[in-house]
């Protein structure tokens, strides 16, 4: 007769699970930004870079390029990877396209500036990103790469208590630069282009977003 002692043996640990999303834009919609539609060379295989790397690494990766690079593809997509997630498990986010700059929605900025990325269809402020990965349970570890303007504070270190009520307050505060689910390109007055500039960044003015009526173009060697 066989005795069994000792305690019962310890629950399998569960694997950590990797998601990845990249986003590239060659160009946006041109409805969307009062006739720019912002041509960019290779963003899209800066995207499939990013997801051969991803891919390499064994994480379930989603890619989505110019016209299917959506606010609400996007939004989608983050919000599936926020549910499928857990403590212990890794997001890998990238984007490459053009960023952009609207006056601050909700006074959190000391430049009075919310960073954007411009998604085919309409900006996502950086408000909004934020309040995102706010989704995210505690103990995800996401990483953020992105290649844009003004990118260095697109995103925010501190997440938001409750990203839903983050999300009203930005909504209420901007309510009239909306149009539906679409934020219209707002783009923030700058000084003159100094000489000093590089002739790529001047060449860059070329095809620059339009200015809209009392604002000026933020112009860097992206856009």
């Amino acid at each position: 007769m066989t005795t069994k002692t000792g305690s019962s043996a310890a629950a399998p640990t569960r694997k950590a699970k990797a998601l990845s999303l990249h986003l590239g834009l060659n160009s946006v919609s041109a409805a969307a930004y009062s006739g720019w539609d912002g041509p960019l060379a290779a963003c899209e295989f800066d995207a499939t870079d990013m997801a051969a790397i991803a891919k390499s690494q064994g994480m379930k990766h989603t890619v989505l390029r110019t016209k299917k690079a959506t606010r609400a593809r996007f939004l989608a997509a983050l919000r599936d990877a926020a549910k499928a997630l857990k403590k212990g498990d890794f997001f890998f986010l990238t984007f490459s396209g053009h960023g952009g700059q609207v006056r601050d929605a909700n006074g959190d900025e000391p430049d009075h500036k919310d960073e954007t990325w411009c998604l085919y269809d309409g900006q996502l402020v950086d408000d909004e990103l934020h309040a995102e990965l706010g989704r995210f349970a505690e103990g995800v570890r996401i990483l953020v790469l992105s290649d844009s303007c003004h990118s260095g504070t697109v995103t925010r270190a501190k997440v938001p208590v409750d990203p839903d009520e983050a999300l009203a307050g930005v909504g209420a505060a901007v309510g009239a630069m909306t149009a539906g689910a679409i934020w219209p390109a707002r783009w923030m007055p700058v000084a003159s282009v100094a000489p000093s500039v590089s002739s790529k960044v001047q060449r860059a003015t070329a095809t620059r977003p339009p200015q809209i009526p009392g604002q000026s173009v933020q112009v860097c060697a992206r856009c």
